[in-house]
């Protein structure tokens, strides 16, 4: 294969895609992460959308990431010539495959899930800037997986699905056979 290939994994939050991406990077050299959560809005940026109620944003929405950046910064790295072998350019965030001038891009796309009690489980132990207020998993962040989930499982071909609960070399494994390279060692 000539050029990049580009490589999204999405998902539910906490469902292992950064864990994931990392362990993908590693295994293939002159590989590159891009993750979505360096492209959040700054705290108090008018272009959230709010939640009235809890007097937050919604950071599970497509207004909470600056997509411009992140398209700009894949552009970027897509202009650079490739190192040799099979790099790849791994892009990994919640919303990835909700955000449509993304979507063309990638090669490859693998999307996380979890019941919501594992989800639920693996966030609630997790520190947030800003933090979760009482009530955001089940009033915000839940709600709007499954909006999401839906949206992507209604217009998007080609996302191959993994249980985030499953060992994650197992998943890497697969995600590896499916791209066609081989592991580094």
């Amino acid at each position: 294969m000539k050029g990049w290939i580009v490589v999204g994994i999405s998902g539910v939050t906490c469902g292992g895609k950064t864990t994931l991406a990392a362990m993908l990077q590693k295994s293939i050299t002159g590989s590159v992460v891009l993750s979505q959560d360096e492209f959040f809005r700054e705290e108090y940026s008018d272009k959230h959308e709010m939640i009235p109620e809890l007097q937050h944003a919604n950071w599970e929405s497509l207004s909470s990431i600056d997509w411009n950046n992140l398209m700009t910064k894949l552009s970027e790295l897509k202009s650079h010539e490739p190192p040799s072998g099979n790099p790849l350019i791994i892009v990994e965030g919640h919303l990835i495959f909700n955000y449509l001038p993304l979507l063309q891009i990638f090669d490859k796309k693998y999307f996380l899930i979890l019941s919501k009690e594992e989800c639920w489980e693996r966030r609630r132990v997790r520190m947030y800037s800003p933090p979760d207020p009482p009530g955001y998993f089940d009033m915000c962040v839940w709600p709007m997986y499954l909006k999401n989930k839906k949206e992507i499982e209604e217009n998007v071909m080609g996302i191959v699905i993994f249980d985030g609960a499953e060992e994650t070399i197992s998943i890497l494994e697969k995600i590896l056979d499916d791209i066609g390279v081989k592991q580094d060692t």
